[in-house]
């Protein structure tokens, strides 16, 4: 069993023929799909659901993958985490709407957030998250090496 958190611009560049990762977001989506193996975890309270209700709409693949995902697995994860977890996470840098998703990634078993986010999630930002937090903010592309597809 593998559990990601997945961020919603790999939902939306799935559907970017410009972006130069969009087979590797599409691989994933449809590894997900394919693979009971898989379940995607979300915060318990909505924040990243309702973020994701934003911007996925019905005929794109990441649609089609939460159909499949149902309720079996897709996990609600409670927010909440150790008060110098969060305190970390603050430090980093990156933006308020974004620390949701390293917060849940932190509470899952496998530790690690796909996400191609290229502003907020500089190397140099995923080298501290990974140091001081112990998340790997990965991209599509590298998710094979991390056993993911």
């Amino acid at each position: 069993m593998i559990e990601l958190v997945i961020d919603t611009n790999i939902f939306i560049h799935a559907e970017n023929e410009n972006y130069e990762y969009q087979d590797d977001c599409i691989l994933l989506l449809n590894t997900i799909i394919e693979s009971d193996d898989i379940f995607v975890c979300i915060d318990e309270n909505g924040k990243i659901w309702n973020e994701y209700s934003l911007h996925i709409k019905p005929g794109m693949l990441a649609n089609a993958m939460f159909l499949k995902l149902g309720t079996e697995r897709l996990k609600l994860l409670p927010r909440n985490i150790h008060a110098h977890i969060n305190k970390k996470i603050n430090q980093t840098g990156i933006k308020e709407a974004d620390r949701i998703f390293v917060r849940i990634a932190y509470k899952t078993q496998d530790k690690i957030l796909v996400s191609d986010e290229h502003e907020d999630f500089v190397n140099k930002i995923r080298e501290i998250i990974k140091k001081e937090i112990g998340v790997d903010v990965i991209m599509a592309n590298e998710c094979a090496a991390f056993g993911i597809l």
